[in-house]
């Protein structure tokens, strides 16, 4: 594949050939990091929306739990 191929695959694909991204103070980066930071970032998002989620359930779960070592909260002495 020669340069120019891989230029046009790249340009079809979304990817910036065209150097490195000014970093202004920081130090310089691929202009793919950018990408992977925002997706990364809405990676931690949903992950911890879904530990939220699981530590909900973990807590409905345990008091089900609960209920079955207990009886099923079924009240009466007989």
């Amino acid at each position: 594949m020669t340069l120019e191929e891989m230029r046009a695959k790249l340009d079809e694909l979304g990817i910036p050939h065209d150097g490195w991204a000014p970093g202004g103070d920081r130090v310089a980066q691929p202009p793919m990091i950018d990408r992977y930071k925002k997706l990364l970032v809405q990676v931690r998002s949903l992950l911890e929306e879904q530990v939220k989620e699981d530590v909900k359930r973990q807590g409905e779960l345990h008091a089900v739990l609960q209920q079955i070592k207990h009886g099923g909260g079924v009240s009466g002495g007989s």
